[in-house]
């Protein structure tokens, strides 16, 4: 059994993990397996353009056909850049921006925020949020909703 002080951290891993690929989603417009998806290499190679950062992730979904483009604020790119942080000092060999408190990569975020956070959240539910929400975008936003 893992001591109590190792188990509040594992649930705090989780719970950031969760928490900061939920926003990034959100923000982001994309579909989950592009932010699961996304490697520290991806990350690392980022672009910035005034206060915004964008990052390609090549694998995904549709990753045959193109990659996917993430294009992130100044305030979420600075919980990225603590996530990535931290996330190097774990010192896991896995590829992945985002990793489980055990080093895996993060397979099914739904179900992960639903375990964590006592949500009743779906793939489907999400994007019917977010296309919600996106009809306050602007145009070049809302064009990859």
């Amino acid at each position: 059994n893992s001591p109590p002080a190792e188990k509040e951290l594992s649930k705090l891993w989780r719970q950031t993990t969760c928490a900061l690929v939920i926003d990034l989603l959100w923000t982001s417009k994309q579909r989950s397996g592009v932010a699961v998806g996304m490697t520290i290499g991806e990350w690392e190679c980022r672009r910035t353009m005034d206060t915004r950062s964008i990052i390609t992730v090549a694998e995904h979904k549709t990753g045959d056909k193109e990659p996917a483009t993430l294009v992130l604020q100044e305030g979420m790119v600075e919980l990225m850049e603590r996530y990535y942080r931290l996330r190097l000092r774990l010192g896991y060999g896995r590829p992945n921006f985002f990793v489980t408190n055990r080093g895996e990569k993060v397979v099914k975020i739904y179900d992960d925020v639903n375990k964590t956070f006592g949500a009743r959240l779906s793939a489907t539910l999400f994007r019917r949020m977010v296309e919600t929400e996106g009809r306050d975008h602007d145009a070049a936003t809302s064009s990859g909703v």
